[in-house]
Parts: C-alpha cells; sequence; structure tokens
C-alpha cells in the first residue's frame, strides 16, 4: 500500500487510523520528552532510550491490557 493512493475504503480507514495512532503515540514523546533538544544526537540519542528503554520495556499500554510491548512480545511468544 505504501507508494501509491488508497483505492478503496478500507485503504483509506487503514490510514487514517494510522494516522491517528501516530499523532496520538507522538502526542506522548512530547508530553514526556519535550520538544526541543540541544542537537540531532541528543534528540536520536534520547528518543532511542525512549523508545528502547522505556516504552518498549516497562510502559504499560492499555491496549495490551496494561502491560509493556516487550511482554506482550514475550507472553505471545511462549503461547506459541
Amino acid at each position: 500500500m505504501l507508494g501509491k493512493l488508497p483505492t478503496n475504503v478500507q485503504d483509506l480507514w487503514f490510514l487514517s487510523a494510522v494516522g491517528a495512532v501516530m499523532e496520538s503515540w507522538f502526542a506522548t514523546v512530547k508530553s514526556e520528552e519535550g520538544e526541543r533538544f540541544e542537537s540531532y544526537a541528543h534528540a536520536k540519542e534520547a528518543l532511542f532510550d525512549y523508545i528502547e528503554v522505556f516504552y518498549n520495556q516497562r510502559r504499560r499500554h492499555s491496549t495490551l491490557g496494561q502491560i509493556s510491548p516487550a511482554e506482550f512480545e514475550r507472553r505471545s511468544t511462549h503461547a506459541a
């Protein structure tokens, strides 16, 4: 689907849903990390730490039953 214009309602719905999720995620990052960094390198490091150390490992998500993405993945892997 990437690289071409959506041609049906399902594609449009999917794109709008993804857009809404990304807007929510960016709002969360802005509120927890701020919007300004000293440099590109500092922003890259801070965002990597936020995503890999906090967001994926420890932050609980309501859509995952109040567990972290890493824990959700561990449970899914062991259940398979």
